[in-house]
């Protein structure tokens, strides 16, 4: 399954954004997101994830805000103000699982506010709707790290 690279932690809003989008699209600052001090992430899209670990697939980029979300839930674009954009890969983040290497970051929860992936637990902790991010029902998500 192949794995793409420049997804970085925004230390204002603390969600998860590509490092090529340049939209002033953080609810924290109202400017472009801040990937200073983080980690490269590398997320799997396409079908089927790697066996022996579990997964949920369907998370999606937004090319108007720049951050993953997940597209089975509705969720509002800072950018936009609306739904956000469903034009990218279909990424598999790893789900309610132990750290499956040495590299892996688990900590990471889905917002119900604005349906993105948040690591809550260090930094800001904005969502778009203007709240703190919510992550009550959300699982435990892992992300590989370089």
């Amino acid at each position: 399954m192949p794995a793409q690279a420049g997804w970085r932690w925004c230390s204002a809003c603390s969600s998860l954004f590509h490092e090529t989008n340049k939209n002033p699209a953080c609810p924290a600052t109202g400017a472009a997101h801040n990937g200073a001090g983080s980690a490269d992430y590398h997320l799997w899209h396409t079908e089927p994830a790697p066996a022996g670990v579990n997964h949920q697939n369907g998370w999606m980029y937004c090319n108007q805000c720049g951050i993953l979300h997940y597209a089975g839930h509705p969720g509002v674009c800072k950018h936009t103000k609306a739904a956000h954009k469903q034009e990218s890969y279909n990424y598999a983040i790893p789900h309610n699982t132990p750290a499956f290497t040495p590299t892996s970051q688990p900590g990471w929860k889905w917002c119900t506010g604005c349906s993105s992936l948040v690591y809550p637990t260090a930094g800001g902790n904005k969502c778009s709707n203007g709240a703190a991010h919510n992550t009550a029902s959300s699982g435990e998500y892992a992300l590989e790290k370089r």
